[in-house]
């Protein structure tokens, strides 16, 4: 698929970074009964470390106790596709699917999308849904609604 993403394309003309609004806003919660509850090892947060936003939300997860129910997977390297796979810091492909671009993990949840594909993702690894930005949402969904969660394993860690 054909995309205008380039290397180097995160700003806008003037300059500036602005992410797009999020098209696509699916929530996990501490409820075991909601669509997206928060449970060990179904979702998958993919980064890259010099994403400030991402940085943020990597820093959280560890903060909030959140690391059995939301894995890491490092992309590290930016080609004319957009965020990829190189092996050099990093996966060298998706451990779960064997993806070499993040842009693939999109396609494969919509595969009509033809916008940016960026850092973070949170992945559900059963419905195989991602939350995409604005991470400011992903943060509170992980300090707020994970929250009684996160008090659980904390309450249960010596």
């Amino acid at each position: 698929m054909e995309t205008d993403w380039k290397p180097g394309s995160f700003a806008d003309d003037d300059g500036q970074f602005r992410r797009p609004e999020a098209k696509i806003r699916n929530f996990v919660s501490a409820d075991p009964d909601s669509d997206f509850p928060a449970e060990a090892n179904r979702y998958v947060l993919y980064v890259h470390y010099a994403c400030p936003w991402a940085h943020r939300i990597v820093i959280v997860r560890v903060l909030k106790g959140l690391e059995d129910i939301i894995d890491v997977v490092e992309l590290d390297k930016a080609d004319e596709i957009g965020w990829a796979f190189s092996g050099t810091t990093g996966p060298d492909k998706d451990p779960r699917y064997g993806f070499t671009h993040l842009r693939d993990l999109y396609l494969k949840a919509f595969p009509d999308w033809d916008g940016r594909s960026s850092v973070p993702v949170l992945w559900d690894t059963k419905k195989g849904w991602r939350r995409p930005p604005p991470c400011v949402l992903v943060l509170t969904m992980l300090t707020v609604r994970c929250r009684d969660y996160s008090q659980q394993q904390r309450q249960r860690d010596p």
